[in-house]
């Protein structure tokens, strides 16, 4: 996935919503050592529940009026939202088990739409990281 790409398309295969895909443009892309990877979104997830901090509870949990908003929200009809911006690393400390180190996914912004969009069969998302945690990324959640 190129950086110099203006919009995203991400297909959603079992949606529930008046629409089948969503649109995503770059949000950090002013800042030059950050780059776009197109990413498995359930690896991604999985690697978030490995996170320490606060956790998103699942779409069939929420309230309608939150389901609603961000079925509005992500609507490709109105103007294209943001993609992910993550942190990716090694836990830095291991539990009194001696637990091997995990890697851990952490949302700066739009966990709420990723789980959504996996909610509704997105496969497949793109993200902005940092540069110096890419490889890893693309590693442990590339497609």
């Amino acid at each position: 996935m190129t950086n110099e790409k203006k919009l995203w398309t991400v297909k959603l295969h079992q949606s529930n919503c008046d629409y089948d895909e969503v649109k995503l443009v770059r949000k950090m892309n002013i800042l030059p050592h950050m780059v776009v990877i197109e990413v498995d979104i359930n690896k991604l997830l999985y690697f978030y529940e490995n996170s320490v901090g606060y956790k998103v509870s699942a779409v069939s949990e929420w309230p309608l009026d939150q389901k609603e908003k961000i079925t509005n929200y992500l609507n490709p009809k109105n103007s294209p939202r943001g993609m992910p911006f993550i942190s990716f690393a090694k836990e830095e400390f291991t539990d009194s088990y001696k637990e091997p180190l995990k890697y851990m996914a952490s949302f700066n912004c739009c966990r709420h739409r990723t789980i959504f969009m996996a909610s509704q069969g997105a496969k497949s998302i793109p993200i902005e990281v940092n540069e110096s945690e890419a490889e890893l990324v693309r590693i442990h959640c590339g497609i």
